[in-house]
């Protein structure tokens, strides 16, 4: 049985995309399996279409050719997206941008409210505007608002680029822990190996040209954080999307 066959997966078909007057497609066509309840992970070089995949998987493009195979239920699915920029409301606190995007009944909305802040690591910051932040933590509101919507799949746009190293590594880490407590199906989206290797349960490697590539990351969480263990897997990932193989 192949990986990807142990459990319900998006089923990606020839996915391309190709805007007019442009000869070389934004999206070469793609075939890949994101698992549900798994963090797919996407790299490549600028211009090779990893954006350009999340906005066909949000549904924010149409593709020019392929589909994409949806398990059942999930053709109305709503998806939330964290992008590399916060984007937060700067006239709401934490607490009210993060409950921006929660819906329903209120006494719901504000126990998933408060569980989110504590979970985050805001509680103490649950008034304060985002102004009054710093970088990681702007990032965590930005992480518990999409969080927060309550949707079965997380689309994320190199959330953590232009954090500092430490702040990086700790948001890594929370990710990670999010994601498996909460059974959610992300795909991430980054121009960092180490950090596709890192959260990534698979790694989809794009290219320009469309030879385009997925490996199943074989390591377990504890064993990705030794660069020993991850180098083979890096210089093959390396060597896919530098064009040198």
């Amino acid at each position: 049985m192949e990986w990807h066959e142990q459990r319900p997966v998006i089923s990606i078909q020839g996915l391309g995309k190709i805007y007019t007057g442009y000869l070389q497609p934004a999206l070469a066509p793609l075939t890949a399996a994101m698992p549900l309840g798994t963090i797919t992970t996407v790299v490549g070089k600028s211009g090779c279409g990893k954006t350009t995949l999340l906005r066909l998987l949000a549904r924010l493009e149409v593709p020019s050719m392929g589909d994409i195979e949806w398990p059942e239920g999930w053709e109305q699915t709503t998806m939330a997206m964290v992008f590399q920029e916060p984007r937060l409301l700067p006239w709401l606190t934490v607490r009210e941008n993060i409950s921006f995007a929660q819906y329903g009944d209120l006494p719901v909305r504000a126990n998933t409210i408060e569980r989110l802040l504590q979970e985050l690591g805001l509680s103490s910051a649950a008034e304060r505007l985002p102004a009054e932040l710093s970088g990681g933590m702007v990032q965590r509101v930005a992480i518990g608002r999409a969080l927060c919507a309550n949707t079965p799949m997380l689309l994320m746009d190199e959330p953590f680029s232009a954090l500092d190293y430490f702040t990086r590594r700790e948001l890594q880490e929370e990710l990670h822990r999010w994601q498996t407590q909460m059974e959610k199906t992300v795909l991430f989206v980054t121009h960092d190996v180490d950090e596709a290797l890192l959260l990534g349960d698979s790694i989809i490697c794009l290219r320009p040209d469309g030879k385009h590539k997925q490996i199943q990351n074989p390591l377990s969480w504890g064993k990705r954080r030794d660069t020993s263990c991850t180098e083979p897997l890096k210089r093959d990932i390396l060597q896919h999307i530098g064009g040198l193989l």
